[in-house]
């Protein structure tokens, strides 16, 4: 009797082997390529781990690194151990929304490091009891803020301790321009606040971010991810590119992560997965005298609109134009990982932009806006990355301000 079976669809007329459809073949060939990819990925783990390890790597796991969250290690701290803790401390903090400043951080309460509940680093509350004697206020970004130091190393507080009668108050925030602070500004005035003596301390962040390729001279450091977070991800694409994916980050681990490191460490290439591969970290004011242009004359018209708005309000006005170990002749020999990290590119925003600005102040006339360029020249370790330094660092600038707002 004629087998019924191999006339069922799917059987061959040569025996019982059913034949697969291309859903089924398409099925197989990806799991076959998902297991050779793993399978690759773990035979150059393998060849990694015979190789000489990667220095940055390497640094992290023998305790020698001293940038980001290891820069307690740095020379410039005797006491390693409070300097171990600041960083902690640093890792912990969380940030919201803050209305027409966009973030800000939450309150904190640590051994080194004390957040009020208006987002900034003042441990005495500002209150309606006072009493006479001068109000300063102080506006910037992180290094105004005191990454690096406890809350009685930040500049506002080593200005205090010279100015005993003043009531100094801290309102930088991590990552912050210009703007940012002007709307700081703006919101005290709106909220009835006396401002007294206001300083805007800038400089670092209008290059580092206004020069980014992606962000025009009214934008800040977070202004995509909050575009994408109001948009809410309408694209396929745009949740591809969130760098902070961790189903894509654990793919990339366990499919091709170390296939491209070994690829990186033989070819002297370097590939990046596409969520990584984005515009915002790219600079172009070396390349763009325009945009160059644009971002010196934002920031001297941000001074310009707060000095407006300060005077009129019957206070006294500052701008200075802070240091940054790109510029001037400090000491940076203790911080050569962090400069080597983000390599000559960054240098160059900074020697695009920031003799613009210097030649913008001189011709302007105005002997409210300052340089401060130079503040950290000389053999003194102050610097602990690019733009931070530490409280002897920070006590220099507090001098300097102290003999700006003096008349000296």
């Amino acid at each position: 009797m004629k087998s019924l079976r191999s006339n069922r669809p799917g059987w061959s007329r040569r025996g019982r082997r059913r034949s697969r459809g291309p859903v089924e073949l398409l099925a197989i060939w990806l799991a076959e390529t998902a297991v050779l990819l793993v399978a690759l990925n773990l035979a150059a783990m393998a060849v990694l781990g015979l190789l000489e390890p990667d220095s940055q790597l390497a640094a992290d796991e023998a305790g020698e690194s001293n940038r980001g969250s290891y820069r307690f290690r740095l020379p410039n701290y005797t006491d390693k151990a409070r300097a171990e803790q600041h960083y902690r401390e640093l890792d912990e903090l969380e940030f919201t929304y803050r209305p027409y400043v966009a973030w800000a951080a939450l309150p904190f309460a640590g051994r080194t490091i004390t957040i009020d509940d208006q987002g900034e680093r003042n441990p005495a509350a500002e209150t309606a009891a006072w009493g006479p004697g001068e109000v300063v206020r102080l506006f910037g970004g992180s290094t105004v803020w005191g990454v690096g130091v406890d809350d009685d190393g930040t500049i506002a507080a080593e200005l205090a301790r010279l100015w005993p009668q003043a009531k100094v108050r801290n309102h930088g925030q991590f990552s912050y321009v210009s703007r940012q602070s002007l709307a700081r500004l703006t919101s005290l005035i709106t909220a009835g606040k006396k401002i007294g003596s206001a300083v805007f301390y800038d400089g670092v962040n209008e290059v580092a971010v206004l020069c980014r390729a992606d962000t025009g001279v009214v934008g800040h450091n977070r202004q995509h991810q909050m575009s994408k977070r109001i948009r809410g991800y309408p694209k396929l694409e745009q949740r591809l590119q969130e760098r902070r994916s961790a189903f894509l980050a654990g793919l990339w681990a366990v499919f091709l992560g170390h296939s491209v490191e070994l690829l990186e460490r033989l070819g002297g290439v370097s590939i990046a997965p596409a969520w990584a591969a984005l515009p915002e970290n790219h600079w172009v004011c070396d390349e763009q005298p325009d945009k160059a242009r644009r971002v010196a004359e934002s920031l001297l018209r941000n001074w310009q609109t707060a000095h407006q708005l300060v005077t009129a309000h019957g206070g006294r006005f500052r701008a200075v134009l802070q240091p940054v170990a790109y510029v001037g002749r400090p000491r940076v020999d203790h911080i050569t990982e962090e400069l080597d990290y983000f390599g000559a590119e960054l240098r160059a925003q900074y020697a695009a932009v920031y003799p613009l600005v210097a030649r913008m102040i001189s011709d302007s006339g105005h002997d409210w806006m300052r340089l401060a360029t130079h503040l950290y020249d000389g053999d003194d370790r102050l610097y602990i990355d690019f733009s931070h330094v530490t409280a002897a660092g920070n006590k220099i600038a507090a001098a300097f301000l102290y003999d700006v707002l003096n008349g000296k």
